[in-house]
């Protein structure tokens, strides 16, 4: 009966395995090559056959319903199935000085090739005691057995970059130096601090984390080139939350490059080429901004179906906002929905004369502080006060200085609650984290615990057999994610925005500041 529920276990463990064989150079000799086949797969690629036993069943079954891997993981660290732990069969650890204590008392000394040889085909120790009765008993040709110990050599040499059996190594990009310098800090201490805590609770499976920080200064460098320097000489696992401002496209079209799970990237403009894959933003960014706005807009008196315009710059970013709010529109039946490009200090005089003239209703704009300012003024001047919807991170310094006519008449969505995190226990975290931080850069900070958080529930449910395509899976696999720092997070096979939607604000001209107009405005 034991056999029986091995065998069903290995199966889905064999499937998964067989698919995670690396198809690319790897390195390896040919019979280090061999020995991986049969360590994941229990089959011969010469020929011989291998086959197992359990226990006191005398019937051997094929090698392939019992693989190694099966029980050991890929990665050799175990995998508890059905109350048994197997034991961790890296070469470091099976040949450690001072031997092995198990969880019975059983005590041995270290294992060297011959006494790990017996240990597959007799099932002995290197003191000659019979191993847990849970353990095959292989039978296999001497070519075959030499080349599975040379697999288990160099098994943990094939972990992901940044990853070994005790340490796990995360990176982040950071500014440093100037205006941007003091955002950069702030979040590096942040994350610091939320590592420190991971590592109090115990890390992961064993695992300490380490965090790795790429600095670099903005008006020299790359947030790219600072990672790629990373990578070069202190590899890691993943990257987390990160703050490259300029420079977040390239930083996530070169992890999706290298395969590099990227999680949190704090920007709103971050999108890599095409549909991501190992890019996981927690927060939504412009896109989903400017959508926001108009989902908010057409609940407004009179304005069902109004005349409006998207003016935008003449960047890649602001087209594709400008794309996903017309969709969004034409699905809400907006059918009166133009477009213009501007230039750096606003649409022209000539150009506002004519929206007003036009009877344009709304205007979503998709622009800068100094062009927000130029558009303002010259529609002060025409006597013209559309609805002016624009995404906070883009101008919000602009809209707080417009004229009083377009007091309560300015909307802007930003990706995090006004103020801070969301409820009482995300504050509490962030002041714990940094104690002397109080108002300064809190919502990059949040942004920055969010992200920990979320990669962290990751790692927890990925569990000892990490690799980063598993990280992945698990990723896509969060729903409804409560971080407490901001609306629930989910993602899936074709999602990589974790919280879709937004918040409105309003311009109050009597304060020279913005109150909120509602709630966290869902879009899925």
């Amino acid at each position: 009966m034991r056999l029986q529920l091995m065998a069903a276990l290995a199966a889905a463990a064999l499937a998964t395995a067989a698919q995670a064989a690396p198809a690319r150079s790897d390195g390896l000799t040919p019979q280090q090559r061999a020995g991986r086949t049969i360590y994941l797969t229990g089959e011969s690629p010469s020929g011989g056959g291998i086959t197992a036993s359990v226990g006191g069943d005398p019937s051997p079954v094929p090698g392939s319903v019992l693989p190694c891997a099966s029980c050991h993981g890929e990665d050799g660290l175990g995998r508890p199935e059905g109350g048994a732990l197997p034991s961790i069969v890296t070469w470091s650890e099976l040949t450690r000085p001072g031997g092995h204590v198990h969880p019975n008392g059983r005590r041995h000394r270290p294992f060297d090739v011959r006494s790990a040889a017996r240990a597959i085909t007799d099932g002995l120790d290197p003191d000659g005691q019979p191993l847990d009765g849970v353990m095959p008993r292989y039978s296999i040709s001497r070519e075959d057995l030499d080349a599975l110990l040379a697999w288990l050599r160099v098994l943990e040499r094939q972990l992901d970059p940044g990853l070994t059996p005790k340490q796990l190594r995360l990176g982040t990009v950071l500014p440093e130096g100037g205006r941007l310098g003091e955002v950069g800090m702030a979040v590096r201490t942040t994350l610091q601090a939320a590592v420190k805590e991971l590592n109090r609770d115990g890390g992961f499976n064993g695992r300490t984390v380490v965090l790795e920080v790429a600095g670099y200064d903005p008006l020299a460098g790359t947030a790219e080139a600072a990672a790629r320097r990373l990578m070069a000489d202190r590899p890691v696992f993943a990257f987390l939350s990160g703050f490259a401002p300029g420079d977040e496209g390239g930083l996530a079209a070169w992890a999706e490059a290298q395969k590099v799970p990227l999680v949190g990237l704090l920007s709103p403009f971050a999108r890599a080429a095409g549909a991501p894959h190992w890019t996981f933003y927690v927060q939504p960014g412009l896109p989903e901004l400017a959508r926001v706005l108009v989902e908010h807009a057409r609940g407004l008196p009179g304005l069902a179906d109004p005349r409006a315009v998207v003016l935008r710059g003449e960047g890649t970013w602001q087209a594709g906002a400008e794309a996903a709010a017309r969709r969004q529109a034409e699905q809400r039946g907006w059918r009166r929905v133009n477009a213009a490009i501007m230039g750096e200090d606003g649409p022209a005089k000539e150009e506002v004369a004519r929206l007003a003239a036009d009877g344009v209703e709304v205007v979503l704009f998709l622009g800068d502080d100094r062009a927000l300012t130029g558009l303002l003024a010259g529609a002060a001047q025409a006597g013209w006060s559309p609805w002016i919807l624009v995404p906070g991170p883009l101008a919000a310094r602009a809209a707080a200085e417009a004229p009083a006519s377009f007091d309560g008449r300015i909307l802007l969505s930003f990706p995090s609650r006004p103020g801070g995190a969301e409820g009482e226990a995300g504050r509490a975290l962030l002041a714990r984290l940094d104690p002397g931080a109080g108002e300064r850069h809190l919502s990059a900070r949040a942004a920055a615990a969010e992200a920990t958080a979320v990669l962290a529930e990751a790692l927890r449910r990925t569990g000892r057999q990490l690799s980063r395509a598993r990280l992945v899976t698990s990723l896509e696999a969060l729903y409804q994610l409560e971080t407490g720092l901001g609306p629930p997070v989910s993602y899936g096979p074709r999602r990589r925005v974790g919280a879709m939607g937004g918040y409105v604000v309003a311009l109050d001209q009597a304060r020279r500041s913005f109150r909120p107009v509602g709630g966290w405005l869902r879009l899925d």
